[in-house]
C-alpha cells in the first residue's frame, strides 16, 4: 500500500483532533438513522415474540448456516446496499429471543 507523505499524515491528525466531536456525533446519528430504517424494514418488532418497546433491544440474528460477512455493529457505516445485502439473511429479534436462539445453537438448555 502506498503511504501518504508525513506532512499529509500530520495535517490529517491535527484536522481530526479539531473536528473529532463533530465526526463522532455524525457517525452516531448516521448509525441510529440506519438502524431505524432497518428496524422499519422488518416491521418494527421482534419476529418471534412481537416486542417493540425499545429499538436498542432489537437485534439482527443470522440463523445458523446463513452467510455472515460482518457483525451488524460493524456494518452501519457501510453503504445502504451493503447493509441490505447483509440483512437478507437475518431475522430481527429482541435481545431476549436472541440470547435464547444462541443458547439453543450451542446446545445449552435452561
Amino acid at each position: 500500500m502506498f503511504d501518504k507523505p508525513k506532512y499529509v499524515r500530520d495535517y490529517n491528525k491535527i484536522w481530526y483532533r479539531q473536528h473529532k466531536d463533530r465526526l463522532i456525533e455524525q457517525r452516531r446519528v448516521r448509525r441510529q438513522e440506519r438502524k431505524i430504517k432497518a428496524v422499519e424494514l422488518f416491521g418494527g418488532k421482534c419476529q418471534r415474540c412481537g416486542y417493540n418497546k425499545c429499538i436498542s433491544a432489537l437485534e439482527f440474528h443470522h440463523p445458523k448456516g446463513s452467510e455472515k460477512e460482518k457483525d451488524m455493529g460493524h456494518l452501519w457505516h457501510c453503504t445502504w446496499q451493503k447493509i441490505l445485502k447483509e440483512l437478507e439473511g437475518c431475522e430481527m429479534v429482541c435481545s431476549n429471543c436472541h440470547r435464547e436462539l444462541h443458547t439453543l445453537d450451542i446446545g445449552l438448555v435452561a
